[in-house]
């Protein structure tokens, strides 16, 4: 298709044929050129600066014509193809208390949540085929991200997701409703069509501001086909600091294991405990191969054709180059 935008010129520098004449002739094998001489001569410039707008117009609309022809196309980025995956909540404590410095980070320690944050992003990248919804939880739960295909979206929500978010600050209570997060994952994964429906819940803490018990909200979860796994984050002890030197005392009694196990178990889930950063990357990758994803999704390039640009700009010059012909001829006329 690209030869024919110097098919013109071929047509063009072809010698013009003449008609054999009968006796003798001057034969003279271009008459353009000779014309072009005769012009030179006679001192008449043989294309005068006005007319070559008539070459312009008709070489500019010809190469938009054939541009068009050749049917340009907008591509844009990749995108995933809807699937059905699992449906899968991920519900996080943003409560106050997941401020606790108390994960060892080879060394480096570090909060609650910026570990959970971390963890949960790489888990939700690793899920390629489900549909994943965020839910965040404090004295109240409520959902951060609808169920989707749209990871980054998920991943993004995460990264952003603030302490006390979901706390009744106007009163200043600082709670953590599990058996609430638990509901509200159940609410939004009823109606929906998935072979497999997963929560995670990840809490450092125990139920103290549900209106529906944790127990009885996996009752429910349990006959809607909701399998949980049930998470405690938090160190082994309770972390203090004293003129830069930092150490543990007393039991952490802040998790409720036994609630966290009982809610597993009622849905045929599992429940993990996360003592520092590396068994929280282990939990999760354990939970990965527990629930394994569907095989890597497929893609496509969504196409918009755009020969229609290039078309209407030819059409626009051609009736330029007419107009301006027309104009001419008029002119000749009046001059004659």
């Amino acid at each position: 298709m690209c030869l024919a935008l110097v098919l013109p010129l071929l047509v063009h520098a072809l010698p013009a044929r003449q008609p054999r004449a009968k006796g003798r002739a001057l034969k003279v094998p271009n008459t353009r050129w000779f014309a072009h001489s005769v012009d030179s001569h006679s001192g008449v410039s043989p294309s005068p600066p006005h007319k070559r707008w008539y070459w312009l117009l008709a070489a500019l609309g010809y190469i938009a014509l054939v541009v068009a022809a050749m049917r340009p196309l907008w591509v844009g980025e990749p995108v995933a193809m809807p699937r059905e995956g699992r449906a899968l909540v991920v519900a996080l404590d943003i409560s106050g208390s997941m401020e606790e410095q108390d994960m060892d980070d080879n060394g480096q320690r570090r909060s609650r949540i910026a570990v959970t944050k971390d963890v949960a992003m790489d888990f939700v990248k690793q899920r390629e085929g489900d549909r994943i919804a965020l839910v965040l939880f404090g004295t109240h739960p409520y959902l951060q991200t609808p169920l989707t295909f749209d990871h980054p979206t998920v991943m993004q929500h995460i990264y952003e997701a603030q302490l006390t978010m979901a706390d009744d600050l106007q009163r200043g209570i600082h709670a953590t409703a599990i058996g609430d997060a638990i509901g509200l994952a159940v609410k939004r994964l009823r109606d929906i069509d998935a072979p497999d429906k997963t929560l995670i819940l990840l809490t450092d803490g125990s139920d103290n501001a549900s209106q529906v018990a944790p127990l009885k909200a996996a009752q429910i979860a349990a006959r809607e086909g909701l399998k949980i796994y049930t998470i405690g984050l938090g160190a082994e002890q309770r972390q203090a600091s004293l003129l830069g030197f930092d150490f543990g005392f007393g039991k952490n009694r802040e998790i409720d294991e036994k609630t966290l196990k009982d809610i597993a178990k009622a849905t045929d889930g599992r429940y993990f405990r996360a003592r520092n950063p590396e068994e929280l990357r282990e939990i999760y990758q354990h939970i990965d191969r527990l629930e394994p994803s569907e095989a890597e999704a497929e893609y496509f390039r969504p196409e918009r054709s755009l020969f229609h640009w290039p078309l209407s700009l030819s059409v626009v010059l051609f009736a330029l180059w007419g107009a301006v012909r027309w104009r001419d001829d008029i002119q000749h006329g009046e001059a004659a």
